[in-house]
């Protein structure tokens, strides 16, 4: 092989694992950050001493915050777009009343 080829394949390999960083890492930082302990959060390192699920715990147990109000109005919400797009007579029923006032 030429040198030329043997650069040219170790650039897009370097390239390419790049952009796997690039693209990876702010899914580790979301992972990290969740399963922090609180006052962890205030002080962020790439890699965390100690690690705890109270976060979620809290998360679902407690129901004063706002995000399981968000949460439990989006299921709410998307248990009824499931039921309207469920039967299909039920979303095409005000197609089907124009379509036959115009042709009538």
């Amino acid at each position: 092989m030429s040198s030329k080829k043997i650069f040219l394949k170790l650039f897009k390999f370097i390239f390419g694992a790049l952009l796997l960083f690039i693209a990876l890492f702010p899914v580790y930082w979301l992972i990290v950050m969740a399963v922090q302990p609180s006052e962890a959060l205030s002080d962020p390192k790439l890699l965390p001493h100690s690690l705890t699920v109270m976060n979620f715990i809290e998360l679902f147990t407690e129901k004063n915050n706002t995000i399981h109000k968000s949460i439990q109005m989006l299921s709410y919400g998307s248990f009824l777009i499931f039921l309207k797009s469920f039967h299909p007579t039920f979303s095409m029923a005000p197609l089907k009343c124009l379509c036959y006032t115009c042709i009538n």
